[in-house]
This record gives structure tokens, C-alpha cells and sequence, in this order.
């Protein structure tokens, strides 16, 4: 378990699967508005353009 993630009870390890990735430069979310260099790179919906979203939105 990396440090830059929450724990996730049901799914131990998000970056072995894909769910979660690095970024190599830090970027902005929009929903906390805190720079990451790692994003969730699952789908989502949303009614504004969102880009990119923090592992602290989904924990």
C-alpha cells in the first residue's frame, strides 16, 4: 500500500489494477483543489469537464 492513497478495504492494491496511476508532473484536483501526482484513472461522470480527481476524493 502506497502513503499516496487511502486505505481501500475491498481493494488492496488500486495501482496493481489500473484504478489509480502517477502523474510525472503534480497536478490540480478539482474537487479538493490540492496538487497530486496521482490520479483515479477509472471512468466517472460529471457535469462539468473534469480531468483529473484525488485518491482523498474517494477515501
Amino acid at each position: 500500500m502506497s502513503a499516496d492513497l487511502p486505505f481501500f478495504k475491498y481493494h488492496p492494491d488500486p495501482f496493481s489494477t489500473g484504478t489509480f496511476c502517477r502523474m510525472d508532473e503534480p497536478v490540480f484536483c478539482p474537487c479538493c483543489g490540492q496538487e497530486t501526482s496521482v490520479i483515479y484513472a477509472g471512468p466517472f461522470y460529471s457535469k462539468d469537464e473534469v480531468n483529473y480527481l484525488c485518491p482523498q476524493f474517494f477515501g
